[in-house]
């Protein structure tokens, strides 16, 4: 395997994605807009064990789908992802979504470097600010609709979002942990199902079977409404583990997401993007 296959996944390398010097952050898929309802109670024949309350325990080979369309379902959210690759920590990143008739708008904001760098998705246009400090501070930069960038916006959202869980298939292993309470982004306790469950990682990397020394683990704790409320996954590869958390909250909330105002959108490219791309 190639020691690049960490960073092919997407658990890994969306999350943790920056681009050095560019910041090229965005959103784009988010799962299949027209399945949008969850399997029905008891269409799989697997045991299932007895749960608290209302819950009732996802069968394995519904988990990862019946959890992505809950969470699309929502409308929206926000999510904060944090990332470790090789021991080295990534920017955290704070993200703010919405769906809509296109796909989905949405804000993302990282510190890279003690700069603050927000990006904005709306209609299918990307807005970057706070790349340079000073004058282009208060400026957003319209980013070129080139397809390797757009296909880059792409191949982040997945990192993000439960239906970036779907390309892994039907766990390889499945355990239903039990009901446990889980803190949101915003603080709040819930009570959640902790499901861990572990992934062939091979099934991103276009190879067959997992190599010796690989494996993927993923604990989801999901709400009373089969929405994430947390995913810690964890890729052991080559010697090296590649985590990445993401906590959720804010379900259905209006962000009031909306594309600068004209006046204050450039098509200059900021200094420090000219500088890395020559």
């Amino acid at each position: 395997m190639s020691s690049q296959f960490p960073r092919s996944t997407a658990l890994t390398a969306g999350v943790a994605g920056l681009v050095a010097l560019g910041a090229l952050l965005g959103w784009g898929y988010l799962g299949d807009k027209d399945d949008d309802t969850r399997p029905a109670a008891g269409s799989s024949a697997e045991a299932l064990p007895e749960l608290p309350g209302d819950f009732q325990a996802i069968p394995a080979k519904e988990l990862f789908a019946t959890v992505a369309s809950a969470q699309r379902a929502a409308g929206g959210w926000e999510v904060s992802s944090v990332a470790e690759m090789a021991g080295e920590k990534t920017p955290t990143t704070l993200q703010q979504v919405a769906i809509t008739d296109n796909g989905a708008d949405f804000r993302i904001e990282m510190t890279i470097d003690g700069t603050l760098v927000e990006g904005l998705w709306i209609d299918q246009v990307f807005y970057l600010q706070g790349f340079n400090p000073k004058k282009w501070a208060e400026s957003w930069y319209r980013v070129p609709d080139d397809e390797a960038q757009q296909s880059q916006f792409a191949t982040m959202v997945e990192a993000s979002s439960a239906a970036s869980l779907t390309a892994f298939g039907e766990p390889a292993t499945y355990d239903v942990v039990g009901v446990e309470q889980v803190s949101e982004l915003d603080d709040d306790v819930v009570e959640a199902v902790h499901y861990r469950v572990t992934v062939d990682p091979s099934s991103l990397s276009g190879q067959q079977g997992a190599a010796a020394g690989e494996a993927f683990t993923i604990d989801l704790w999901v709400d009373a409404e089969d929405r994430p409320v947390q995913v810690d996954s964890t890729l052991s590869s080559g010697g090296q583990d590649y985590r990445t958390t993401l906590f959720y909250s804010d379900y259905g909330k209006d962000f009031g997401l909306a594309a600068p105002a004209r006046g204050d959108v450039t098509e200059r490219t900021p200094p420090a993007m000219r500088r890395s791309a020559s």
